[in-house]
């Protein structure tokens, strides 16, 4: 997860792929339009132009060029050797910055008018597979970029992407800003049903998964949200959402190892009243989550009876998973786990004869 989510800045890395020291130094006066440059001469608008001083069209055809060849780049390979000017660094630094944005705001704008689910998905497959890509290039070839990373740093220049996506959605116009961050919500949830979370580490599923809460607490509807996927992937992002919750439990068990006792009660129903206020048991519970989001009127506190039937049976899975998280923990976690599920237990069962 941390190799691999760089986004356009593994672009303009990828251009200097291949690409002689010797040549970088030979400034074209007169460039080409992006569209007609050459191999070479793309080089020079990311190396020796200054982006900002070109507009969005400009932008976006660099972006568009080495999104398309990024086959024909990946065929090519830089040798250890090579190296840029300071002054050169900087500005590809800086110019790799205005392309990550132009890619995230075009690629915004194209998915928000996709009507289709289906239309959706095949966008997203796309875009995430060259998101893949294009980060383990630049893992891969990061001194070139980041010379002054150590070994011990070079698996950090690719984790800057949700710190970028937050600067992107505050830089987003007022009336873009819900669409934008909906948009940006299914993005994520599709990314989920290409990914196997078991093979990370569980303190980056616990920082996900910290997100993750977050973007519910602020308002975001799961089964909207979800509703994007088929149900051919349902299974691997359920699969995924269990390693989340396991990961928010585990935080969940640290927090609540603290309380004192008179605060346990109030704790556990505050996280209960979330998870129904989510829906998230019936999330778990049901078979298919590509269903359209219902149209009819519900709270919390009382919930249609085939969702509360789906509660219950979310509650039976959930029961047995804390079950398993507890007895596969380690010595220090797993008594912590079990004493919080102990309460939750009680308190869940008041809560449905509230």
């Amino acid at each position: 997860m941390n190799k691999r989510n760089a986004i356009i800045g593994a672009v303009v890395l990828l251009g200097l792929i291949g690409t002689a020291l010797g040549v970088v130094y030979i400034k074209f006066v007169n460039l080409p339009h992006p569209k007609e440059a050459s191999h070479n001469q793309l080089m020079y608008w990311v190396v020796m132009r200054d982006l900002k001083d070109h507009n969005n069209e400009i932008q976006l055809a660099l972006v568009d060029r080495f999104a398309a060849e990024a086959k024909v780049i990946f065929s090519k390979s830089t040798s250890d050797s090579t190296q840029l000017s300071k002054q050169m660094s900087d500005c590809l630094l800086s110019n790799i910055e205005l392309l990550k944005r132009a890619w995230f705001v075009s690629r915004i704008d194209a998915y928000c008018k996709i009507e289709s689910n289906e239309v959706k998905e095949a966008y997203l497959d796309k875009q995430i597979k060259l998101l893949d890509d294009f980060g383990n290039i630049a893992f891969e070839n990061a001194r070139v970029l980041y010379p002054e990373k150590t070994d011990e740093n070079l698996t950090t220049i690719s984790d800057e992407l949700f710190a970028d996506i937050d600067m992107w959605l505050n830089e987003t116009p007022p009336e873009k800003n819900e669409i934008t961050l909906q948009a940006v919500r299914e993005a994520t949830v599709f990314w989920l049903t290409t990914q196997d979370l078991s093979i990370q580490a569980p303190e980056a599923r616990q920082e996900l998964a910290n997100r993750v809460i977050a973007e519910l607490d602020s308002g975001m509807d799961l089964k909207t949200t979800t509703s994007i996927v088929s149900n051919d992937r349902a299974l691997k992002l359920k699969q995924n959402a269990v390693l989340l919750m396991e990961g928010w439990f585990h935080t969940l068990a640290e927090q609540f190892d603290q309380l004192d006792k008179k605060e346990y009660n109030s704790f556990v129903d505050a996280k209960i009243d979330c998870v129904k206020k989510w829906g998230l048991l019936e999330f778990l519970s049901n078979d298919s989550i590509s269903e359209e989001a219902s149209t009819v009127n519900e709270t919390p506190d009382k919930p249609k009876p085939q969702n509360m039937q789906s509660m219950l049976a979310g509650v039976t899975k959930f029961n047995a998973m804390v079950e398993e998280w507890a007895k596969n923990a380690d010595k220090k976690i797993g008594p912590k786990i079990k004493k919080l599920h102990s309460v939750v237990q009680r308190r869940m069962l008041f809560s449905f004869l509230r």
